[in-house]
């Protein structure tokens, strides 16, 4: 089993580069085996939630994790993610949804099966993040890379 833990809310940077580097709801930051042993933070911190997921290797859950990939290496954006994926949290079921909104939540790691998620569930819920328009690059704005 894998224990995933997932940014809660959306982080707001100064700028459009900044922003496009910090973490978003939904976001997976780190993936571990079944058993870690969190540390205070990551359990208390209404920033973090952590989903055990059952049938999920870490390798398979690891494309979650996955950064953005630039679509010109040549020309490296500079508004790329930190995460090229996310998971639709709203879309996990109301057990779930309502346990990612609890900043006080009772249970600090949502056990898959006893919210009804499965590892199937997670991965429909995967849902890639939308590129970031540099707006410095000449020809993005028009959905042209040259």
């Amino acid at each position: 089993m894998a224990e995933l833990l997932v940014f809660a809310q959306d982080q707001i940077g100064a700028d459009i580069y900044k922003d496009s580097k910090r973490y978003k709801r939904g976001d997976v930051v780190v993936v571990c085996e079944d058993g870690w042993n969190w540390g205070t933070e990551e359990l208390k911190n209404p920033l973090f939630r952590i989903i055990a997921i059952p049938g999920m290797s870490v390798s398979e859950a690891s494309q979650f994790i996955a950064p953005e990939v630039d679509i010109d290496p040549r020309n490296p954006s500079l508004t790329l993610k930190r995460r090229a994926f996310k998971l639709d949290v709203d879309a996990l079921g109301k057990e779930v949804t309502d346990w990612f909104a609890d900043e006080k939540r009772a249970q600090p790691i949502a056990k898959a099966d006893e919210v009804g998620l499965t590892k199937q569930a997670l991965i429909a819920v995967k849902v890639e993040k939308a590129r970031t328009i540099d707006p410095a690059v000449i020809g993005e704005v028009e959905g042209v890379i040259g």
